[in-house]
């Protein structure tokens, strides 16, 4: 199709905004492409955004912190045992090698710090699974100041702030932790829009996303891919009640909630 065939040309399309789409489209303005999100809601993060952002990732550097050891045995064997034989071999394999070395490429290329949440167990390790762990392999985000560092995108940045009983201004690791939370350590959360969670997450995310120049279109709802001999070439989406053709020149990464279930 030539330019004129376009409302918009971009080298990556990333459709969705929760915690896969923002590293899907990290990974691609690290390597220099001009990336545009599409998100459907009015609000940035997806359900990623309201969550306890915590990220299971065996193998981790950040264990170390808890004086917990791991390996890919182990982790291997934990996975599969709860899989019974569903799973991709190769797919499993691919996320146990990669998933530490993705944190870390993460926490490099944004604002985004990780730490072990002390005390957050494998969710079967009471059930004598092999390779399970107490502790470790949950990851949490540092709480990060939205507020000073997300001006502009306060009011379109999703969290738990109107959800209190789910601990909207504490992390996970305070929660879990049975201790009373530092009254001052909330209300300087509070006062200075400080979020953890999954809104951390997704803020420190976006922040490395905006510092890359990449762009993101809100109420914008992704309708078709625009195919090419059987490559996805672009997206025919929704905004501003105008139907738009936005191109792909490098590719288009299907990241909205729920579509893995769309055949």
């Amino acid at each position: 199709m030539t330019a004129a065939a376009w409302d918009r040309i971009a080298d990556v399309v990333v459709v969705g905004s929760g915690g896969a789409a923002l590293a899907a489209a990290v990974a691609a303005a690290e390597a220099g492409a001009q990336v545009l999100i599409l998100e459907r809601a009015s609000q940035l993060g997806g359900t990623t955004a309201v969550s306890g952002g915590s990220v299971w990732v065996p193998c981790n550097r950040h264990m170390a912190e808890l004086g917990v050891a791991d390996s890919r045995a182990e982790a291997l064997a934990y996975i599969r045992a709860l899989a019974k034989g569903s799973e991709d071999p190769a797919l499993v394999e691919a996320f146990v090698d990669s998933a530490p070395a993705m944190i870390e490429f993460l926490e490099r290329a944004t604002p985004l710090r990780m730490f072990a949440t002390r005390g957050f167990r494998d969710y079967y390790t009471p059930y004598g699974v092999p390779g399970a762990k107490t502790e470790g392999r949950s990851l949490e985000p540092v709480p990060f100041p939205v507020g000073r560092e997300l001006p502009d995108w306060r009011e379109r940045l999703a969290s738990r702030t109107s959800m209190v009983t789910l601990g909207a201004y504490t992390t996970l690791q305070e929660d879990l932790s049975g201790l009373p939370v530092d009254p001052a350590a909330v209300e300087q959360r509070k006062r200075e829009d400080i979020r953890p969670k999954g809104a951390a997450l997704i803020g420190a995310l976006f922040r490395g996303l905006l510092d890359r120049g990449a762009e993101a279109w809100l109420q914008t709802r992704a309708r078709e891919l625009v195919l090419a001999d059987g490559a996805a070439v672009g997206v025919r989406c929704e905004r501003s009640g105008r139907e738009l053709r936005v191109a792909a020149r490098q590719g288009v990464v299907l990241a909205a909630g729920g579509f893995e279930w769309n055949r």
